[in-house]
């Protein structure tokens, strides 16, 4: 199951970088909350139930979920990372 949301993730993500701005993961979880908000509720709970979440932990498995995906569009060459002014960018890489 953790996978099918892996790929649900690594899709909306790719969806969400589509137009070509850079964001920090932050800005891509946060964009996410407001247009696939079902999607990270899945994510969150299953990557919580994988990796033995609860409590304050709980709380970063959105995070968790959002970086597991970026760096598998980056691994797949559809997306591309860099800092700029400190903070780590990521950009659809087209």
């Amino acid at each position: 199951m953790l996978s099918e949301v892996r790929e649900e993730m690594v899709a909306v993500i790719a969806d969400v970088l589509s137009d070509g701005r850079a964001r920090t993961l932050e800005q891509v979880l946060a964009e996410l909350r407001a247009e696939y908000p079902e999607s990270v509720e899945t994510a969150s709970c299953e990557y919580a139930s994988a990796y033995g979440y609860s409590g304050c932990g709980q709380l970063m498995a959105p995070v968790n979920a959002v970086a597991d995906a970026l760096a598998c569009l980056e691994g797949r060459g559809e997306a591309v990372s860099f800092f700029r002014d400190g903070l780590k960018l990521w950009q659809n890489a087209s």
